[in-house]
């Protein structure tokens, strides 16, 4: 029995290391998925430029299209949900000045015809939409994982 204790004692090693080392790799991104994270990189820019454009469907379209394509790049999606999120809140924030715009025009001034009326609802609806899509943001940049 003491004759087999050192094998026993050094197959366990192995088989520790070797259990380890499996850990590792898991861990470890893939070859497709580091590839994946390259490509969606193009996606991600090129939806930051529609974005800078007000070009607000157009980066919605970029940030879906990534997330069809590149099902394996985990961080380069979550950095599309931020963007995402961001292209909401920047359509929301635009479609506010509209509306402030529009409210500023004579017609809508004296804040009593129902047309008036109707333009000040939408105002405070866009209000709590911008509100929303800023809590959105917020709640998205705490939940964010390291997949590295």
């Amino acid at each position: 029995m003491q004759f087999f204790r050192p094998f026993l004692s050094l197959f366990l090693l192995l088989s520790l290391l070797s259990s380890t080392s499996c850990q590792e790799n898991r861990n470890a991104p893939s070859h497709k998925r580091q590839a994946d994270e390259r490509k969606a990189q193009i996606y991600l820019r090129a939806a930051r430029a529609a974005l800078e454009q007000r070009a607000f469907e157009q980066a919605k379209t970029h940030i879906i299209d990534m997330r069809k394509s590149c099902r394996l790049a985990l961080t380069a999606r979550e950095n599309g949900i931020l963007i995402m999120d961001s292209i909401d809140l920047l359509a929301a924030q635009y479609r506010l000045q509209q509306i402030d715009s529009l409210m500023q025009t004579t017609p809508y001034k004296d804040n009593t015809s129902d047309e008036a009326k109707a333009l000040n609802q939408k105002f405070e609806a866009q209000c709590q939409e911008i509100k929303f899509y800023q809590r959105k943001l917020q709640h998205d940049l705490q939940q964010r994982h390291r997949h590295e």
